[in-house]
């Protein structure tokens, strides 16, 4: 790749790259430490991992995750209940007091805590045939209600027990009216979150999605997920690190200041997937988490984010 990019002069964005907790079987708690460490060795802030603790097991297992960010001095951005709500799930007085006990636990040891994770793909109407996502008339009136209902208790839950950290609402491509509903009807959250990857450039212009999030409340806008769709599958490494180094440099450079953040889908690879699914990774890993060589994305990035000119 011949072309050079500038990623400093900006204190306020944070770089980031996705994980998954030790129930998924690319990420067994025994290679826990290995992981923090690659994902801190290229350079980002801060480390997204989806995870609800409810058993001591469960804390005994954040507390490691968090020991292990302190040693390798980056911070944690949380997922909670990355899940499709139901009826028949925890109540919203259910879902507080679990939350409230984990922010409460953790007070200013988490600075960033995401709402679930893409609500918009749950709450789609299923009898509406190719839904944009940008309209009420898209989603299912029920399972928004739900979702709705249960993100409201999250958002609670956090504020209550640390009131210094941020609340993300992420949503995936254009499906940026579910937000809006969900400002509409008093929901208050901190940063909005795009999760964006190569594929959508061909079906949605990005800036489009974004002006529609610069109308919101909300002052910062992160990308929470990206990277070239399947990443090595479809094509080759070395074009997925040329798509990952172009989208980085397309939204630090941005216009816009509003936009503040960066995180890179996902540290390794998930062979127990399927197809395009299994090779988003920047490092090969094999059934049973052992981690392989760094993809070539991984090193071109780690370079520009450790300020080391490739």
């Amino acid at each position: 790749m011949n072309q050079s990019f500038c990623f400093s002069g900006r204190d306020d964005f944070v770089w980031g790259i996705s994980g998954h907790n030790k129930n998924y079987a690319a990420y067994p708690e025994c290679f826990l430490e290995e992981q923090i460490k690659k994902a801190a060795g290229l350079g980002i802030n801060v480390y997204r991992l989806n995870f609800s603790p409810e058993t001591p097991e469960d804390f005994a297992y954040l507390d490691n995750v968090l020991d292990l960010c302190d040693k390798y001095q980056i911070k944690l951005f949380l997922i909670l209940y990355d899940r499709r709500f139901t009826k028949d799930g925890d109540t919203p007085d259910e879902l507080y007091r679990k939350v409230k006990t984990v922010s409460t636990r953790y007070n200013g040891r988490i600075p960033m805590y995401q709402i679930s994770n893409e609500q918009d793909l749950a709450c789609l109407d299923p009898n509406v045939k190719h839904p944009d996502g940008d309209k009420p008339e898209d989603y299912s009136a029920e399972a928004y209600m739900v979702a709705r209902e249960s993100m409201r208790a999250i958002l609670r839950g956090v504020r209550d027990g640390d009131s210094q950290a941020k609340t993300v609402i992420n949503f995936s491509w254009k499906h940026c009216g579910i937000l809006e509903m969900l400002s509409s009807d008093g929901l208050d959250w901190d940063v909005n979150a795009i999760d964006w990857y190569s594929d959508m450039d061909k079906a949605a212009d990005v800036n489009t999605v974004l002006a529609r999030l610069f109308a919101l409340p909300q002052q910062e806008i992160y990308v929470a997920e990206g990277n070239q769709w399947g990443g090595d599958y479809f094509e080759d490494e070395r074009a997925q690190a040329n798509y990952l180094l172009e989208a980085m440099n397309r939204f630090y450079n941005h216009p816009d200041p509003r936009i503040k953040g960066y995180m890179i889908y996902e540290l390794l690879d998930e062979p127990a997937l399927e197809k395009g699914e299994a090779h988003f990774g920047l490092f090969l890993n094999d059934k049973d988490g052992n981690i392989g060589r760094p993809k070539i994305a991984y090193h071109e990035i780690a370079k520009y984010l450790n300020n080391t000119k490739i």
